[in-house]
């Protein structure tokens, strides 16, 4: 039988470490409940740790190479910019993307300057347009990118590989939020926010995951998938979001389809780890000489962090942005989300406080998670906020009349009838 994740994990042998001393010095009968009862739990937990495929395990520290990029999309602003210019600090190439060509071609003139041994090329599409993933893919090709899978699995030799470029970190970034009551925002920009949330990142994956999936060796040509998944959703992903309808279910989508994704692929890692065990006995090589894949699936969830993403959106007078402390900052948030990256951890969620938010707020009653969640989103008038002709609505926020034949009127109030 084999093992697929040997050594085993410290928290298993902690596990172990601490049951036998407690089934030896208990009082007898207590000793007998806890081998009748714990002892084939825990042996059972170490079972599935061992014997089923090692979706748990960790790769290494990711690690920049001449050919290797990392493709950020909506990099001219916010999480997306500060986290491109540390991948470059870190001796990343970088592929940047974003609508803002101005902007664009000013940042990729500051990294050259800054890393001029490092490339950055430079991709502007629109991506909350129907069809953008699949032009932005084009681009790539066209700029000597990897695009293609069988291109990828025919790639063995530094000589070859050399000569062809690779997205080694793909980071679905790219995004914008729709503020106002669902029937009151434009149903048209609820659109484009669905194409580039939801659409765009899974157009992105679908064609570059398979490449990172068929990577090769350079020195032996065994399979050895190499990469980096990463979907940037929300702390909203995981909460009711009235005021924000559409954009929190965009989010709910990207992490319900990223953790669906990064189990798929551990399987698929699993099986072509297998492979080259089999290749490598075949062709006489010693499989613990054999590099490892090093690839990852990441979902990152920041909760409220101050970036012009807010300014756009038109909340950054909300509560969720002006209470002390709900807010964190930019630098320490994209920190934590490329060490997150690099380290391959499954999931980033950058300060303590969306931690907790996102572990307690699903237990709690729907009611008032609905209640704070509307709250936040708010201006902090009271009067405006629940009871107003605009209740929730920003001044600036174009108001859309609902179409007539609908029989649906714009609500006076929220609460407590109209």
């Amino acid at each position: 039988m084999q093992l697929t994740n040997w050594p085993p994990p410290r928290s298993i042998l902690l596990l172990w470490v601490l049951v036998f001393p407690t089934l030896l010095v208990s009082p007898a009968r207590l000793g007998e409940l806890l081998l009748r009862l714990g002892l084939p739990v825990f042996a059972a937990i170490t079972l599935f740790t061992f014997l089923l495929p090692p979706y748990r395990k960790r790769p290494s520290v990711l690690q920049p190479a001449p050919n290797a990029y990392a493709l950020v999309t909506g990099c001219t602003g916010g999480l997306g910019e500060l986290s491109v210019r540390m991948f470059a600090a870190r001796g990343w190439n970088a592929v940047l993307h974003g609508r803002d060509k101005t902007k664009l071609r000013a940042l990729q003139d500051d990294l050259s300057a800054r890393y001029p041994s490092q490339h950055f090329d430079t991709l502007s599409e629109d991506l909350s347009v129907p069809g953008a993933a699949g032009k932005l893919v084009q681009q790539l090709r066209g700029k000597g990118f990897v695009v293609d899978a069988n291109e990828a699995a025919t790639l063995r030799t530094e000589e070859k590989e050399g000569a062809k470029k690779f997205v080694d970190i793909l980071i679905c970034n790219a995004g914008f939020a729709v503020v106002d009551l669902f029937v009151a925002a434009p149903l048209a920009a609820q659109q484009r926010m669905v194409d580039c949330h939801i659409s765009a990142t899974t157009g992105l994956v679908h064609a570059l995951l398979p490449v990172m999936l068929s990577r090769r060796c350079n020195s032996t040509g065994l399979p050895c998938p190499r990469g980096r998944v990463t979907v940037v959703g929300s702390l909203i992903g995981y909460l009711p979001s009235p005021r924000a309808a559409v954009y929190g279910a965009t989010k709910a989508y990207l992490a319900s389809f990223t953790n669906s994704v990064a189990y798929e692929a551990s399987l698929a890692v699993d099986a072509a780890m297998r492979e080259t065990k089999k290749q490598a006995k075949q062709k006489g090589l010693r499989f613990a000489s054999v590099p490892r894949a090093n690839f990852a699936v990441t979902l990152v969830t920041p909760g409220a962090t101050h970036t012009s993403f807010a300014a756009a959106a038109r909340a950054d007078d909300s509560l969720v942005f002006r209470v002390p402390g709900l807010a964190q900052d930019a630098p320490s948030a994209a920190r934590a989300m490329v060490e997150g990256i690099l380290a391959g951890r499954r999931l980033v969620q950058p300060g303590a406080l969306t931690a907790l938010v996102s572990t307690l707020a699903p237990r709690l009653p729907s009611k008032l998670t609905h209640f704070v969640d509307f709250v936040l989103w708010g201006r902090g008038d009271w009067r405006t906020d629940f009871f107003g002709p605009d209740a929730g609505m920003g001044a600036a926020a174009p108001r859309a009349q609902p179409p007539a034949a609908s029989g649906v009127s714009a609500p006076r109030r929220l609460f407590g009838g109209r």
